[in-house]
């Protein structure tokens, strides 16, 4: 069989076509589950919208961009507390527009003990990876030693789900190349919770499981309050948080833009107050990942995140 290919006539076997077609076939189905499954989280996102408050972190913190804009002393200051620092939460996104890998969300945990009294301000810090300065400027030296220093063997990294699977995607960057990943100690509190939560909220009286005194998800389970069915079901961060915190985290910006350039230095001209909300938005979405995270695992405690390590 013969096909056009770029006004050259290229000859396939049947087999290819078939391949191709079923190639195709297969493309189409993950749309349509994909497109299921952003429907899905969109309902979920607007009911919890209307039910429950919105997630809110209460305690000072401070907000730092790494991007060419950085200051020197200010890196070498951060450095210093990412020395004394053993626990690190961290998320990732990448950028809807190039597909690409944009940011990465630092924030310093210095207690897995969280109080509302506790006044001491908190660090949470932004890698702008798209603004990054000139591999030859002194600024560029010390954003590597701050990440050398953070992704570090001896620190220990929190996540909800797999981040370095995450972060592998990262090694487009020189900054991330000479991390060791595989020797990181990342906690995937994800994981953490599934154990925390079902051993905390136990099955209804009534429902089939507690019956047998299996603590586990199963298809057969009828409790309200465990909505995930599945031993295999992951928690999204979103339904944790509304479960355990009883506060609505807002997920509708997981897909955009992220490589515009969250820090207002970077702009070379003045915003208009709609592209200020617009970056305050996505600001927020960014950091609140990172704090209900930390949040969940300080509820978890050390018993059950080291349960596995």
């Amino acid at each position: 069989m013969a096909t056009l290919i770029n006004d050259e006539i290229v000859l396939m076997s049947l087999l290819d076509v078939l391949q191709s077609s079923k190639k195709k076939s297969k493309t189409l189905q993950q749309r349509k589950r994909q497109w299921n499954h952003n429907k899905k989280k969109s309902q979920l996102n607007e009911e919890l919208s209307r039910q429950l408050p919105i997630f809110s972190y209460k305690q000072t913190y401070e907000l730092i961009f790494i991007n060419s804009m950085s200051f020197f002393f200010g890196l070498i200051r951060l450095r210093e507390l990412a020395h004394r620092t053993a626990y690190f939460t961290v998320d990732t996104e990448i950028d809807d527009f190039s597909k690409q890998p944009a940011l990465i969300q630092v924030e310093f945990v210095s207690s897995l003990v969280e109080s509302d009294k506790n006044e001491q301000k908190k660090h949470i810090i932004v890698f702008e990876m798209f603004h990054m300065p000139s591999i030859k400027s002194p600024i560029y030296l010390q954003i590597q030693r701050l990440i050398n220093t953070i992704f570090h063997p001896s620190k220990t990294l929190f996540a909800w789900g797999n981040e370095k699977k995450e972060l592998i995607k990262f090694n487009i960057y020189p900054l991330f190349k000479c991390i060791p990943l595989h020797q990181l100690e990342i906690i995937n509190v994800q994981d953490e919770f599934k154990y925390w939560y079902n051993d905390t909220y136990p099955h209804d009286s009534y429902c089939s499981m507690a019956i047998v005194k299996d603590k586990e998800d199963d298809p057969s389970c009828t409790c309200s309050h465990r909505p995930y069915k599945q031993q295999n079901n992951p928690w999204a961060l979103q339904r944790a948080v509304a479960n355990v915190l009883e506060e609505f985290l807002d997920k509708s910006l997981t897909v955009s833009n992220w490589g515009i350039g969250l820090d207002i230095r970077l702009m070379k001209s003045s915003l208009t107050e709609k592209e200020n909300q617009e970056r305050l938005k996505l600001i927020n979405y960014a950091t609140n990942d990172c704090f209900a995270t930390t949040k969940l695992a300080s509820i978890i405690g050390p018993s059950y995140l080291f349960a596995h390590h």
